[in-house]
């Protein structure tokens, strides 16, 4: 019992040792896998905006939290991965620009409706998610590339 109280204290303090270092801030090694996911989350947005049976919260303007949520989550990505302010400004235009059409292609759907409200929430997320950005928050994909070599590296150890 003793010995896996020591290994755990052991691995928090070598996790803090590791975020305190600040090493997981360094550019991202997996940068081609993050963008292949944030590329395939967009689609993911795109196709939930169309499907004839799209997910629903079940609360009152559930709608419109999916919308903020997913557009910031989108923003939030790829701030992630573009620190150049000009290049997050093109992004959440063409977010705020996704949402807009989306909303058109809804439109013209016939089974899923066209509401401006939801054209303000995803703006709204895709805002947020810039505003949410590092360096005002941590880059999550960069902690979680080094928290995942950590790991991988820790266990190797214990081979």
């Amino acid at each position: 019992m003793l010995r896996k109280r020591k290994a755990i204290l052991d691995r928090c303090r070598d996790l803090a040792t590791f975020l305190a270092s600040g090493d997981w801030l360094r550019e991202h090694r997996a940068r081609p896998f993050w963008l292949l996911l944030g590329w395939l989350l967009v689609l993911l947005v795109v196709y939930l905006s169309l499907t004839p049976a799209p997910i629903t919260l079940p609360i009152r303007e559930g709608d419109k939290f999916s919308h903020a949520f997913a557009y910031f989550v989108l923003m939030s990505w790829f701030a992630n991965l573009y620190s150049s302010a000009s290049v997050r400004a093109a992004f959440a235009t063409g977010f705020t620009s996704l949402g807009v059409i989306l909303e058109f292609v809804q439109l013209w759907t016939g089974y899923r409706s066209f509401e401006v409200t939801d054209m303000a929430a995803s703006a709204f997320g895709a805002v947020v998610g810039w505003v949410a950005a590092p360096p005002r928050l941590p880059n999550y994909l960069s902690l979680a590339e080094r928290l995942l070599a950590h790991a991988i590296t820790r266990a190797r150890g214990q081979l």
